[in-house]
């Protein structure tokens, strides 16, 4: 799992800060591919970041 400090390095967020976006877009009934595909759409993220998350 990527620490708070390098997850807000690269993306500008900390892991609490993803976590409540997540929370709010009500990702905990959507499927991996959705939420993986939600993050780099709307989030700009590398493939790497929702992957390196679980």
């Amino acid at each position: 799992m990527a620490r708070s400090d390098a997850v807000r390095r690269a993306t500008g967020r900390d892991r609490d800060e993803w976590f409540a976006l997540l929370d709010a877009w009500r990702a905990a009934g959507r499927q991996y591919r959705e939420i993986a595909d939600w993050l780099m759409g709307e989030h700009d993220v590398s493939r790497w970041w929702p992957r390196s998350s679980l």
